[in-house]
């Protein structure tokens, strides 16, 4: 954060990493929704499809996580 504040982080890395934030949130969001919308004693065939969606979802959460990590600590 003081690095940004500081000028002593590139200009496009800041750029990228605050696209990939709210890149971040709004697929949070989405999941979110998704999840509070399933039924869990459902068995239907649209529940088992939100699931998977939830799952490919959950994991581009998890991509794009890792992603912020890194441009936070490129030593990781």
């Amino acid at each position: 954060y003081y690095d940004i504040l500081e000028d002593r982080v590139p200009a496009g890395l800041v750029a990228e990493y605050h696209s990939t934030l709210a890149l971040c949130s709004e697929k949070f969001q989405e999941f979110s929704s998704l999840r509070s919308g399933l039924d869990s004693d459902s068995e239907s065939e649209q529940d088992n499809i939100s699931m998977v969606e939830g799952l490919r979802m959950y994991e581009q959460l998890e991509a794009l996580k890792r992603k912020l990590r890194i441009i936070e600590n490129p030593l990781l």
